[in-house]
């Protein structure tokens, strides 16, 4: 067992000062890459601290901290580009690794796509996402919050075992960008965590699953006991699964599953599948792929949410955007090279999504199931085997079958599959129970048909 009084002495979080400290480090990284004669430069650093406490069989079992510090700089030479990290920010250091960067350099092939955006796509003014709600690190806190997770697991039934345990956990990180533009963002933000895993037990095998929660601010996570209490409950109703006969049925992803969903859609239409050419979804824009259903629009700039952000990773400004609209492609999702690369304007989505929602008519989840009739109900995934390419689709699940509308037994060890164009023109149906910690803001999805094999 870790002692936990050296790790509280051990911690310190970030100060006041921690901004400006940082945005002048990045300052010296790009003055040292002009200098050394680079027609262009980004530089970046990331400073994170983090705790976390797990609790296993009514006992603190570990207690880790974490802190570290990593630069990247970028330099563009003549459209040939070269990157380089380092830890050590003494002038030697940082004199080294910018000439690491131009070596580099020099060794690649020029790329005309390469290089920072225009100017007057950059973010040079930056609304308070509200983020960042630091607090001392309360040991004490974390280790109660441990226990009572991993307390609440083993005495919500007699079948349930000790196994992974609990965890609470406390972060947080201070990151600046700048380029040679005169581009500089810096971001603070918290993340608070409390997390369960749960073993249950029957004559017929034992079935695991977990629960967690996380946000910016310390007081909007579930209770530990909460979180206990649902890993346990979602644990041992997997008990005793049933075979189901193969087949075609309907298929509908839960609330927590039905995000991975929609993920496919938004790789395929962004600007690094598309250039490349390595999706089915090339050449979509202003298409049907969808249920007229489906609506998907982003909204960067949500106050509390941990994915929310003033610009994307090349500083280019993000603005709402609506991605799909009644089942039609309204936007490509590309980054300042993806876009070049398509001969098209940036859309902020360097670095990827960030608070897409579905907009539709949502049904009550019991209507839908109502409407199912007979089908699986996804409650977790196992494994990934999507080929963007083609569209071919097929994954291993665990759920529940629906009988009559109803839950009637879990099922474990199934495979379904079909392709991902029928299944998202095969979308008839979003309900109500919408969840709000995954980046796809989503209730559960129902999917028309879809191959289920017992395995």
């Amino acid at each position: 067992m870790t002692d936990t009084n050296q790790v509280e002495d051990a911690i310190e979080l970030h100060s006041d000062g921690i901004e400006a400290e940082l945005t002048q480090l990045v300052e010296r990284l790009l003055d040292e890459a002009r200098k050394q004669g680079a027609h262009e430069a980004t530089a970046s650093v990331s400073d994170s601290i983090s705790v976390e406490v797990s609790a296993r069989a009514r006992d603190i079992e570990n207690v880790a901290y974490e802190q570290g510090r990593v630069f990247h700089v970028n330099v563009n030479v003549d459209h040939r580009e070269g990157t380089a990290v380092t830890s050590d920010v003494s002038d030697a250091a940082i004199k080294e690794t910018v000439a690491q960067a131009m070596s580099i350099a020099r060794y690649t092939e020029p790329d005309p796509c390469n290089g920072l955006p225009a100017k007057d796509r950059l973010t040079f003014e930056f609304k308070d996402l509200a983020q960042n709600y630091p607090t001392a690190v309360n040991m004490d806190r974390l280790k109660a919050d441990a226990l009572a997770a991993d307390a609440a697991a083993l005495d919500y039934d007699q079948c349930i075992m000790p196994a992974h345990g609990a965890d609470a956990s406390q972060m947080a990180t201070c990151g600046v960008r700048g380029n040679s533009l005169g581009f500089v963002c810096a971001t603070r933000h918290t993340g608070y965590g409390r997390s369960a895993t749960a073993i249950a037990k029957s004559d017929a095998g034992m079935q695991s699953d977990y629960w967690f929660d996380r946000d910016c601010h310390p007081d909007k996570i579930e209770s530990a006991e909460s979180i206990g209490r649902e890993a346990s409950r979602r644990a041992k109703r997997r008990l005793d699964p049933k075979p189901i006969r193969t087949g075609t049925y309907p298929v509908m992803y839960d609330r927590w599953i039905a995000p991975s969903l929609l993920y496919p859609l938004i790789e395929g239409i962004s600007g690094g599948n598309l250039y490349r050419q390595e999706t089915y979804l090339e050449d979509s824009l202003g298409k049907q792929v969808a249920s007229q259903k489906l609506t998907l629009r982003e909204y960067p700039h949500i106050q509390g949410r941990s994915q929310s952000r003033n610009c994307d990773a090349d500083g280019v400004t993000t603005e709402e955007h609506t991605i799909i609209d009644n089942g039609v492609v309204d936007t490509y999702l590309l980054g300042t090279y993806s876009g070049r690369r398509l001969d098209m304007r940036s859309t902020g989505h360097a670095g990827g999504i960030t608070n897409v929602h579905v907009e539709t008519d949502f049904a009550p989840l019991q209507d839908l199931l109502h409407e199912m009739k007979e089908g699986l109900l996804v409650t977790s995934l196992i494994g990934s085997g999507t080929n963007l390419v083609t569209g071919d689709y097929s994954c291993g699940a665990a759920g529940f079958w629906i009988e009559n509308g109803e839950i009637a037994y879990p099922v474990d060890n199934v495979t379904i599959a079909s392709n991902l164009d029928a299944m998202y023109k095969g979308i008839v149906g979003f309900a109500d129970d919408i969840q709000d910690r995954s980046s796809i803001r989503t209730g559960a999805i129902l999917v028309d048909a879809m191959t289920v094999a017992s395995n």
